[in-house]
């Protein structure tokens, strides 16, 4: 009796798409190859220097391989942050205020800065913008907090905006993502973030008082205590704001450890790029 055959299109064209897969991946290999060795005998004639025996090492490759995928880790770490930013921002951009109060038109005036006022029923006040930074603080807020400790919390949104902290911010997570092999950097973007927020701090109390900002950092430690809300259970919310408390009632500042195993493993992979730099350099020599 006759096998009966597969009917199955993929099984059908399994065949014909790894061949064609293959010779794909053949021919990316040697335009790659060709693209590589056109452009180092472009640089080796712009800097008066070659690769030994007119060879490019393999320890070329392996560098231009770990920037490309640095380059792609980077591009798709910060692509999604600026998703999920805006992603986020859409329920508050859609319940915009039409009535802002005095005290906040004033400030924004003063300041040349946008300052927006959405109808949300939980306390919230951020920077969001990379390109133009602006203000966002919603009406909750303004019921619960005003005079002097609004000043200070505009105040050190104001100070964001300025320094432009959510580019900053952005950078550094792209950053982050692109150099996985050091896993220090993680911990040094925390402590990074915890001193833009003291350095926030720091100039909202010039500008308004400790007193003021202190109060309003209570107020918001004791409403997210009791209520916990979507827009401030963010990763990380209670601690840096507990942190950003004790800087400013006893001057201490509880800053994230490095553990050993992260040392050891970005001090592994520091000298494993410092090898291959090495012995790309002594690869080179003078053309005569």
């Amino acid at each position: 009796m006759a096998r009966k055959m597969n009917s199955n299109p993929f099984f059908t064209l399994l065949l014909p798409a790894g061949l064609f897969g293959i010779g794909l991946l053949i021919a990316l290999i040697v335009f790659a190859d060709a693209a590589v060795h056109t452009a180092f005998d472009g640089m080796a004639s712009f800097s008066g220097f070659s690769f030994s025996n007119s060879g490019v090492p393999i320890s070329f490759y392996v560098f231009v391989f770990l920037i490309l995928v640095m380059v792609i880790l980077f591009m798709a770490r910060t692509t999604q942050v600026l998703r999920k930013t805006y992603r986020s921002l859409k329920p508050f951009q859609s319940r915009m205020a039409k009535d802002i109060p005095s005290a906040v038109k004033a400030f924004s005036a003063s300041k040349n800065i946008p300052v927006l006022v959405t109808e949300d029923a939980e306390p919230i006040a951020f920077t969001y913008g990379f390109i133009y930074p602006r203000i966002m603080i919603s009406r909750k807020l303004l019921q619960i907090i005003e005079g002097p400790e609004l000043t200070a919390i505009l105040e050190h949104e104001y100070y964001h905006c300025v320094k432009r902290d959510p580019l900053r911010m952005l950078i550094s997570h792209g950053i982050c993502c692109s150099m996985f092999f050091f896993p220090v950097l993680r911990r040094l973007r925390s402590r990074y973030f915890l001193g833009k927020e003291l350095a926030a701090d720091a100039y909202a109390v010039l500008r308004a008082g400790k007193k003021a900002l202190a109060i309003g950092l209570f107020k918001l430690s004791e409403i997210h205590a009791a209520t916990p809300s979507s827009a401030l259970a963010i990763p990380g919310f209670d601690d840096l704001l507990a942190s950003r408390i004790d800087a400013l009632v006893s001057n201490q500042v509880k800053v994230e450890l490095i553990s050993i195993k992260e040392w050891i493993v970005s001090t592994i992979s520091f000298m494993l790029i410092l090898g291959l730099l090495a012995h790309l350099l002594l690869s080179l020599s003078p053309i005569v």
